[in-house]
């Protein structure tokens, strides 16, 4: 109740489909998808993060407009290839002067920046930054 969590909310009946790929090969895919890319970087030590997979990702909501309207990607601190985890932590940095996480952002197919997402966030909450992110609030 604190966190203000409404378990009554639908979950999603299919789970959100997340690439696990290099920052790169996730924008060549938005690009030929002609959709947006939506970049979650976490880490295996970040319980903020595993609250995120667990309350807010199940989400019906939630699931349906990252697996509808985005190419979903999860950047993980302890896999991540080459200097992925920091380049895009810094890019996510610019706009929300936090360099912790859970950090997301959604990017361009060409790796512009378009929206970034800082903390954990309920499923109300974190609807309101897609819909922020697609330009529909």
């Amino acid at each position: 109740p604190e966190r203000k969590i409404d378990t009554s909310r639908p979950l999603a009946q299919k789970p959100i489909e997340w690439n696990y790929v290099t920052f790169d090969e996730a924008l060549a895919l938005g690009k030929k998808a002609n959709k947006p890319v939506f970049v979650d970087v976490m880490a295996f030590w970040c319980v903020w993060c595993y609250r995120m997979d667990y309350y807010t990702y199940p989400d019906a909501e939630v699931a349906a407009s990252l697996s509808g309207d985005f190419i979903p990607v999860k950047i993980i601190q302890e896999q991540a290839r080459g200097e992925d985890y920091t380049r895009v932590i810094e890019e996510l940095k610019k706009l929300t002067n936090s360099g912790g996480i859970p950090a997301m952002g959604v990017f361009s197919g060409d790796g512009a920046l378009l929206h970034a997402i800082s903390g954990w966030k309920p499923p109300v909450e974190f609807v309101t930054e897609l819909q922020t992110a697609l330009g529909k609030r």
